[in-house]
């Protein structure tokens, strides 16, 4: 009677510890609509979780990508994702897309008065977080540009086509903003010559959305003279 007695008790200890355990189940939240259920592992605030799934896999994800984390929840759907969890920032060989607005000051006018803004748009494959190539266009306004560019050119509207090089110059990975750089190079049609256009500046964002804040130098061949500006260049990258 006795053994059957510590039998009993045993199985309803184990069913208590087991119906315990399925309630301290943690539940994490992704960005992406992933939502996996686990335990977490450990926490850096505002760098990263280190998440362990129910069977038993480990993933460190940085808390940019974190929805939030619900502890010792219920069960709930392990994933809204047809495909499970996918960690955009290690992808490669993406499209990428950008606009950019400029504004810049012609430091070798022949008066002081030389601006020129410019308008472009980009597009291209993404290889890493460190390289980007893609082709682009854009418009731009000579303002007072009769007044430092070739007497033989009339018009002040011109139209860049250029090869664009881009990429982080640090790892975007937890980080919500990093230096980047930017080389454009082609020929500029209204001013009939060669340009290139470098810039260094700042990402503030997501991988695959972010703001760009730069300063830019460009270099123009314009009716057989070479001009230079200096400016700030404003963007969106997605």
């Amino acid at each position: 009677m006795k053994r059957l007695l510590s039998i009993f008790v045993m199985a309803v200890a184990a069913l208590a510890i087991t119906a315990s355990a399925e309630k301290e189940v943690d539940v994490l939240y992704l960005n992406n609509g992933t939502v996996l259920k686990g335990h977490v592992e450990s926490v850096e605030e505002n760098v990263k979780v280190t998440f362990v799934t129910e069977n038993g896999k480990s993933y460190t994800y940085p808390m940019i990508e974190v929805r939030k984390i619900e502890r010792n929840s219920d069960v709930v759907t392990p994933s809204t994702a047809k495909n499970g969890y996918v960690d955009y920032r290690k992808s490669s060989g993406r499209f990428f897309f950008a606009a950019e607005l400029q504004a810049t000051y012609a430091i070798t006018p022949l008066t002081s008065a030389g601006f020129a803004t410019d308008f472009n748009v980009v597009g291209g494959a993404r290889f890493n977080e460190y390289v980007r190539v893609g082709l682009g266009v854009g418009a731009r306004y000579n303002i007072n540009g009769s007044q430092f560019r070739s007497k033989d050119i009339t018009s002040d509207w011109s139209f860049p086509i250029f090869v664009n090089v881009r990429g982080n110059i640090i790892s975007e990975e937890y980080r919500d903003a990093v230096p980047y750089y930017s080389l454009d190079a082609g020929y500029t049609i209204g001013d009939n010559g060669f340009m290139i256009r470098p810039s260094l500046g700042y990402r503030f964002g997501i991988p695959y959305s972010a703001f760009l804040v730069a300063v830019t130098y460009c270099g123009q061949m314009s009716g057989g003279d070479f001009l230079s500006f200096v400016g700030i260049k404003l963007g969106y990258e997605f």
